[in-house]
């Protein structure tokens, strides 16, 4: 399955290491070299159900990160725009999985890699395609949605 990831990379005393994997094995490693938009493309096997992970490493968050008035002004760090496999994007989709630290702490709902760890995308299903329905659903169900206010829009009740 091919597979193709768009970032944007920020660079701050360097620049991020990535390393890609697929069920625990490196498809894609490289050490960044520029700022800015990168596509990453890459062939993972057709072997579902399995866990792709994102892994940013290297950074030390005391020299690679700037921070002024408890505000970052300047970062090392990878941006998560899209991720496509096979014939499916994810986009808002990738806020439905959880970035793990180095300390094993849970970062949900973020496609900012700031800190050393992983970007895991579970798909656990033999079928992609009904795994993507699947977490459009959970997306679906996850926002908050008044449908009181949506008639009263929509209708112009009072």
């Amino acid at each position: 399955m091919l597979c193709k990831i768009n970032t944007t990379i920020k660079e701050y005393n360097g620049f991020p290491r990535l390393k890609i994997l697929w069920q625990k094995q490196t498809v894609w490693q490289k050490d960044i070299d520029k700022e800015g938009n990168l596509l990453i493309e890459f062939d993972i096997p057709n072997n579902l159900p399995g866990v792709l992970e994102i892994v940013h490493y290297g950074k030390n968050m005391k020299r690679d990160t700037l921070i002024e008035n408890n505000h970052i002004i300047q970062d090392k760090a990878v941006i998560l725009n899209e991720i496509s496999i096979d014939h499916i994007t994810l986009k808002n989709e990738l806020f439905l999985f959880n970035f793990i630290t180095e300390n094993n702490k849970i970062i949900a709902k973020n496609n900012y890699i700031g800190f050393n760890g992983s970007f895991q995308i579970d798909i656990n299903s033999t079928d992609l395609y009904t795994w993507y329905i699947d977490n459009n659903y959970k997306l679906f169900n996850s926002l908050d949605f008044d449908y009181e206010s949506f008639k009263k829009e929509i209708f112009e009740i009072v």
